[in-house]
């Protein structure tokens, strides 16, 4: 909205700021130094909205800001934009696994790619713990991973793209997790290995309205944290467009 008003995310929160409660703001700026930008979540035609709802939730419950989602359009309304968190994620939609591969950051040179998925060379996922930790904190790769749909799994295009694959210790008779429980849990293991912090996370920072942290300066925000600022500060304001129709009226006269 403030790009179309002809305004950069800084000039976006400067111009909503007035109109957030200290304590709103404070709970975004906390969600804000919450978000990674090391892992990815890539969900590839998922068919139930409830599982597609509820991962969506995981992810931004843990930080986890970005989400690549393969599927047609109206399922993708219907099963992913009308979701409560999807406000507040960075959502990309592709027809086919191959627009999402051709798109960055989708290069075997910043991104490892593993897919969860039932095949021979499958690794069970605590021992990938070493590899994602080197690949994330020593290259400083980008780590995606991608859940495929509840019956088929992932695509076979997916799959061959992908750096490995793998699975979740299941000591029960079935032969695999829901696909939200399966997302739940890889997260709880990345976030235990710490792999979802990043060095600048306060976690005080997060508490709703907790009084520890310090509001932050628009020209303090990096680019990226500003532009997640002013969608968000957009998302909770209200008439928000019209507050930054005046806002880009003030700064040409």
């Amino acid at each position: 909205m403030w790009r179309r008003v002809g305004l950069s995310a800084r000039q976006a929160v400067a111009a909503l700021s007035p109109y957030l409660s200290d304590t709103r703001r404070r709970t975004l700026e906390g969600a804000l130094r919450g978000r990674t930008e090391k892992v990815r979540l890539v969900l590839e035609n998922v068919a139930n909205p409830r599982n597609a709802g509820a991962a969506l939730r995981t992810a931004e419950g843990v930080g986890v800001h970005h989400v690549d989602i393969v599927a047609d359009e109206d399922h993708f309304d219907h099963a992913f934009r009308s979701q409560s968190a999807a406000r507040w994620l960075g959502l990309r939609r592709f027809d086919a696994a191959a627009d999402m591969l051709a798109a960055p950051p989708f290069d075997a040179s910043s991104t490892l790619l593993l897919t969860a998925e039932l095949s021979p060379t499958a690794r069970p996922l605590p021992l990938w713990r070493e590899d994602l930790a080197a690949a994330i904190h020593d290259d400083g790769k980008t780590l995606a991973l991608a859940f495929g749909n509840e019956r088929l799994g992932v695509s076979s295009e997916l799959s061959a793209a992908a750096h490995g694959a793998f699975v979740l210790p299941l000591r029960g008779m079935t032969q695999s997790f829901n696909i939200s429980v399966a997302v739940g849990m890889t997260m709880a293991y990345l976030q235990a290995w710490g792999l979802l912090s990043d060095a600048h996370f306060d976690a005080r920072a997060g508490l709703a309205g907790s009084s520890a942290a310090e509001l932050t300066a628009a020209s303090e925000l990096t680019d990226a944290q500003a532009e997640l600022l002013a969608t968000w500060y957009t998302t909770a304001v209200g008439h928000a467009p019209a507050i930054l129709e005046r806002a880009a009226e003030a700064e040409t006269k």
